[in-house]
């Protein structure tokens, strides 16, 4: 589905979807623009993507400790994390995202050591691209914001960094919550979470409340499909 949105936003430059963000489409279809319509470009700028993640971990723990040995450690651990290096392989989400968030805590971090409020600026611009890309991380900045108040800056400076923050991610949200309202009549970020709710939650739900051991099952993935064929037929009866 990614690499079909990707193409269609270079071929018709349209985006025919709301259950996704455009984050990583748009990324897909960024490298389709320089090296043509080949996954493998993508694959490939997903593994230099994410080596470079190992490299802002460790550039991150050696600011936060002072210590090149927990730095070094940290950009290793992360760099043989079979799960980074999974996802990196896989026409996912979660590379790009991970690359994004944590330059966003980086540029947080240099902020909350004393520079200026540019770096602020930036990690709440990523945090909103990291949004787009990842829907679930919408929430994120409101964990973010406490730290503001934990500084040895003045409350009045305190209140105007916490309104900057939130007021950048909104910016860079709000065009595409404009564009789903025009397009589909629904002010929202996405679908997906009311797509997870019909298609995985309450078919689960249904199938642990007949057999609560099927949910840990091998082929647990095979049980749930006759509780989501259920769901549907719910749901066309009713609509």
């Amino acid at each position: 589905l990614y690499l079909k949105l990707g193409a269609t936003l270079i071929d018709s430059h349209t985006f025919p979807n709301i259950l996704r963000t455009p984050g990583y489409p748009f990324f897909i279809a960024s490298l389709y623009a320089v090296f043509g319509k080949f996954s493998q470009a993508v694959l490939f700028s997903q593994a230099l993507i994410d080596s470079a993640t190992a490299v802002i971990i460790a550039l991150l723990f050696f600011r936060i400790f002072q210590n090149i040995k927990y730095a070094f450690l940290a950009g290793v651990i992360y760099s043989v994390n079979p799960f980074a290096i999974f996802y990196a392989n896989m026409l996912l989400t979660e590379t790009l995202f991970s690359f994004i968030f944590l330059s966003a805590v980086s540029f947080f971090f240099f902020f909350l050591q004393g520079e200026g409020k540019r770096k602020l600026a930036l990690s709440s611009v990523l945090l909103g691209i990291g949004a787009l890309c990842r829907p679930i991380s919408f929430f994120i900045p409101l964990l973010f914001m406490p730290f503001i108040f934990f500084t040895e800056r003045k409350l009045k400076d305190k209140l105007i960094s916490c309104t900057l923050f939130i007021l950048l991610y909104a910016m860079v949200l709000l065009p595409w919550y404009v564009r789903n309202d025009h397009v589909y009549g629904q002010w929202t970020l996405s679908t997906a979470g009311k797509f997870n709710v019909f298609v995985n939650f309450a078919p689960e739900v249904l199938m642990g409340k007949d057999n609560l051991f099927s949910l840990i099952t091998i082929n647990v993935n095979e049980l749930v499909r006759p509780y989501q064929a259920k769901m549907w037929q719910i749901a066309k009866s009713k609509y």
